[in-house]
């Protein structure tokens, strides 16, 4: 959720080139593309709503699909699901080939799905679309197991986990994922998997080390405060870290979501009046 890189990557899945042609033509328009993208992105960071939408319609006027999938993965991160999905669905619907635009708005449609908790749907889409990718996505690899623990699927997660860790040793040759900033994600599904294993202390262990690690991450910060929260229940570590993540990226409802039960569950209703708000 932490945005693109200014490649031709969207949030770890490659949102596609065009597709006519190529050289130094389609090098300046991938360049102008990302250029429209960052630009967006940053008039949105410093509150300049209105000016990012009307670069949006414009770069999306002269770029079409390119940058509208782009578009719509920023509603997304703005959490304008109705919007993205929109688009996405769109998208797909004009578009049966499989191309790398088309798995963005079919990752990105299953995500849309997953923070609505329809995890099944999601789950179609997900089992869909990755034997077609044609390599290991961080951010859907680490969806699906958080959609499986949370469906109480503990036995699929565990299993799919053992695959993962596979496959990203013989591919990486690195025994310790979480050596891998990109993998964070996935780490951190480990550290919830290791918790509904009742396997706290290792899953501590984990934990602790990945905030250490990575203490700038949204992800990392709010699946500790998860993990706090619900299987190590300890409060004041929760607390700590839904704060750390909010403070991150205030924007995300599902942080304020879960900070509020904590509150609730230890009955300070006036803390969690104030998230739900």
């Amino acid at each position: 959720d932490d945005g693109d890189d200014g490649d031709d990557r969207v949030d770890g899945v490659d949102s596609g080139s065009s597709d006519s042609g190529g050289g130094s033509h389609h090098d300046w328009q991938s360049l102008k593309i990302a250029t429209y993208d960052n630009i967006c992105q940053t008039l949105t960071q410093f509150g300049y709503q209105t000016e990012a939408d009307k670069y949006w319609q414009e770069g999306m006027a002269e770029f079409g699909d390119e940058l509208r999938i782009r578009y719509a993965v920023y509603c997304y991160q703005q959490q304008r699901f109705a919007e993205a999905m929109e688009i996405f669905e769109a998208y797909i619907d004009a578009h049966e080939s499989v191309s790398r635009l088309t798995l963005t708005a079919q990752v990105f449609k299953a995500r849309v799905l997953m923070e609505m908790g329809e995890y099944g749907s999601a789950m179609e889409i997900y089992k869909r679309i990755v034997p077609m990718m044609g390599y290991m996505d961080p951010m859907v690899m680490g969806d699906m197991l958080f959609m499986l623990l949370q469906t109480n699927k503990t036995t699929e997660a565990r299993d799919l986990m053992k695959q993962i860790m596979t496959v990203l040793r013989q591919q990486t040759r690195c025994e310790d994922v979480t050596e891998l900033e990109e993998w964070s994600y996935l780490a951190m599904m480990n550290v919830l998997l290791m918790g509904t294993l009742d396997k706290i202390e290792t899953a501590n262990y984990q934990c602790l080390d990945m905030v250490n690690k990575y203490p700038d991450s949204f992800e990392v910060n709010f699946f500790a405060g998860m993990y706090y929260h619900y299987y190590a229940k300890n409060f004041d570590r929760a607390e700590r870290y839904y704060r750390n993540a909010i403070g991150i990226a205030d924007e995300w409802a599902k942080t304020h979501y879960h900070y509020a039960l904590l509150y609730k569950e230890y009955n300070d209703m006036a803390q969690c009046l104030k998230h739900v708000k």
